[in-house]
């Protein structure tokens, strides 16, 4: 397992996934010989995750979607058995997530949004119940810009901006809370989104504000990094993005 973590943080996919599902194969031995054994249960629907996110990133979504599936039913089997685990019921949470990312990706909307949609209500439950509970808040944030992203593709962009807006919320109130180390930017990736929006509701001037409010937490984040490929990548595309708007403007009149 300490091989294929550390294969996956490197984004070495096709190398890490040999690892996980050995690991996978042992677990479901072990949970056959002790089927009872909540323990061995939750291992196997965790590992099953992730098998199913290395699956995802190697291209085989239909390998992701059928272990996200098995580890939904995994973890609401679970929860039946204890509904107040507040763990479990996040896992369930973060799995109809990747469902509905998956759907989303397959341009199959009326699936995304479903799943998307439980992602979002066991997020909101969770964020509720503990609203000092960061990791819970960035689950929240993150149901509402997945279920915003895909409302831009399937071009409702009315609600799309409604949850795009909610998810900033969420994070500059986090920022105001605990300050903006690691948040700012997940702020600029849902200012774009938000400029995204904007931009295909030719609202020009509303899209140059998100975007330019963007490129300054990316500025800041890159001059703080300098060293850093992925605030770069992010200066770059949003400085793209920017142009691509004016350009568009332009040829509108």
């Amino acid at each position: 397992m300490k091989v294929g973590d550390t294969l996956y943080a490197d984004r070495r996919m096709a190398e890490a996934w040999p690892h996980y599902d050995k690991a996978l194969a042992l677990a479901e031995k072990e949970l056959r010989a002790s089927p009872g054994s909540v323990e061995v249960r939750a291992q196997v629907a965790g590992l099953k995750e992730r098998v199913g996110d290395v699956a995802k990133a190697a291209g085989n979504a239909e390998r992701a979607r059928s272990l996200f599936e098995e580890c939904l039913s995994a973890w609401r089997e679970l929860l039946r058995r204890d509904p107040e685990n507040t763990d479990w019921k996040r896992n369930e949470g973060l799995i109809l997530g990747r469902l509905g990312v998956l759907s989303h990706e397959a341009h199959d909307f009326g699936s995304a949004e479903q799943y998307l949609k439980g992602a979002l209500q066991v997020a909101s439950e969770l964020g509720r119940a503990d609203p000092t509970n960061g990791q819970w808040q960035n689950d929240l944030s993150s149901a509402h810009g997945m279920l915003g992203d895909m409302m831009i593709e399937a071009g409702r962009l009315e609600e799309a901006l409604r949850e795009q807006n909610r998810s900033l919320e969420i994070l500059e109130a986090q920022a105001r809370a605990s300050g903006r180390e690691g948040l700012e930017r997940n702020i600029s990736i849902a200012l774009e989104r938000i400029g995204d929006c904007y931009w295909r509701m030719r609202k020009y001037d509303e899209a140059r504000d998100a975007f330019t409010r963007c490129l300054n937490v990316r500025s800041r984040l890159q001059r703080d990094n300098p060293k850093s490929e992925k605030h770069g990548r992010d200066l770059m595309a949003i400085m793209n993005r920017i142009c691509l708007l004016y350009d568009d403007r332009k040829k509108l009149g």
